[in-house]
């Protein structure tokens, strides 16, 4: 095969990693759904947030000594998700025109945030702020499911 095609090949599957971390209509491998019933909820008392896991995912915390928490979320296989809590109400959203990452603008919460994508390393975060807080939520669309960190994103609550 020449380069030509090889090279449209890449670029098209790079566009469809990108589109689909952005919120763009893009079809995704079939994987079984995950009922209501498979999740359950989780508060964080130290982070001052909630979201809904997959029951079999185990979940631990860790604070550090400059008041950062991190919540991991792993599965049994896969990439875990990350939410990691800070006391700031400032993010430092980064330079959306970064070489290989794409921001787009999202409500997260009722309350603005900014998902970027990694498109090198396929790496997927959402930063949002509230409460005097700065969340971070992370994960990696190479290994991780992208529907599993869109319903965990979707479910993210601050104080409740």
């Amino acid at each position: 095969m020449s380069r030509g095609p090889v090279l449209a090949i890449s670029v098209v599957l790079s566009l469809m990693s990108v589109g689909s971390a952005l919120g763009g209509d893009v079809p995704v491998a079939k994987t079984p759904s995950m009922s209501s019933d498979t999740w359950q909820p989780h508060r964080s008392e130290r982070g001052d947030f909630s979201i809904d896991v997959p029951v079999t995912w185990t979940i631990e915390e860790r604070l550090d000594a400059r008041g950062v928490l991190v919540t991991t979320l792993t599965p049994p296989s896969g990439a875990a998700i990350a939410v990691i809590s800070q006391p700031s109400a400032s993010p430092n959203q980064g330079d959306a025109d970064l070489m290989n990452t794409r921001c787009t603008d999202v409500t997260v919460a009722q309350r603005p945030a900014r998902t970027c994508l990694d498109t090198t390393s396929f790496s997927v975060s959402t930063t949002v702020v509230g409460s005097g807080r700065t969340y971070l939520i992370t994960s990696n669309r190479r290994r991780g499911d992208q529907r599993i960190y869109d319903r965990v994103l979707a479910s993210f609550r601050i104080g409740q």
